[in-house]
């Protein structure tokens, strides 16, 4: 089981000072809470930072007020982003978690999950069991999971956690940037591609046609597809599969060997690649 799980504080900036208590307790509780006000660095993107924290956190806790269910901009972001991660992890994962600051009415669109009411007494008691249980059922899918070789690839970023080479399926993503070939295996269930710093593929800037967050790749029961854009946006120049445009909010499977382009076609009929576009190959197996 992972020592320290880290958990994700989403919140209206009314509620400021109630999610920093509550940071602090779960602090003191031997958690690793994360909210923005705490733990973005000076200099940081708040935008990157945010979306990077919620993709490493092991829970995403929406702390709900009438504030915030009232509130347009980045905690709809926020949830919108949990919600994709969410559907890629397996049935009874606990990981988006409602936590009600107060009495308040629980958007439509988590009221599939159950929540905890943090101001009643036994609130924070069932918000820890929860997010201790969420902890074990990981873990016994972990132990009980086929492992994998010992010679699976690093990634850009560093070794691929152990557990992760044992609940994902062997998949690489392989490009040419920068003169040099790279061979990034997927480690996730979501993987976003583009010209952003934190994506998980990042592409170099001179491929102008590539947008900041271009394409996104998903795993679920093992089948990998693939959309274009990021969070239903799509792109200018398009996402393209072995010539194929990947329709907007759609997805297309994704088979060993397809050629994936992202920024289009100077000369489709020819599959010629426009000048700011670049190349990769999906790649399936341990003998890529």
């Amino acid at each position: 089981m992972k020592a320290t799980p880290q958990i994700f504080l989403s919140y209206a900036r009314e509620d400021e000072e109630k999610v920093k208590k509550l940071y602090q307790k779960l602090s003191d509780a031997g958690f690793k809470p994360w909210m923005d006000k705490k733990d973005i660095l000076p200099g940081e993107r708040w935008e990157s930072s945010i979306r990077r924290a919620v993709r490493r956190s092991d829970f995403f806790l929406a702390c709900l007020s009438a504030n915030s269910v009232q509130k347009r901009g980045v905690i709809q972001k926020e949830i919108r982003y949990a919600l994709d991660i969410w559907q890629e992890k397996l049935e009874d994962d606990i990981y988006l978690i409602p936590v009600r600051l107060e009495v308040c009415e629980v958007p439509e669109r988590l009221c599939d999950f159950q929540w905890v009411n943090l101001f009643e007494k036994g609130g924070w008691s069932r918000l820890v069991k929860a997010i201790q249980v969420g902890m074990e059922r990981r873990a016994d899918v972990s132990a009980g999971a086929e492992s994998s070789s010992d010679a699976a690839t690093a990634t850009p970023s560093g070794e691929v956690p152990p557990e992760k080479q044992r609940m994902m399926p062997v998949a690489f993503l392989k490009a040419k940037l920068k003169g040099r070939n790279i061979l990034y295996r997927i480690i996730e269930p979501v993987t976003v591609i583009g010209r952003a710093g934190d994506c998980h593929l990042e592409i170099p800037d001179e491929c102008d046609n590539v947008e900041r967050y271009h394409a996104t790749v998903f795993c679920k029961d093992g089948i990998f597809t693939i959309a274009d854009g990021y969070e239903n946006r799509s792109t200018k120049f398009g996402t393209f599969v072995n010539g194929v445009k990947v329709k907007p909010q759609t997805r297309l499977p994704l088979r060993p060997g397809d050629r994936i382009v992202l920024g289009g076609f100077r000369k489709k009929e020819a599959h010629e690649l426009s000048r700011g576009a670049c190349e990769i190959i999906f790649e399936e197996g341990h003998n890529v």
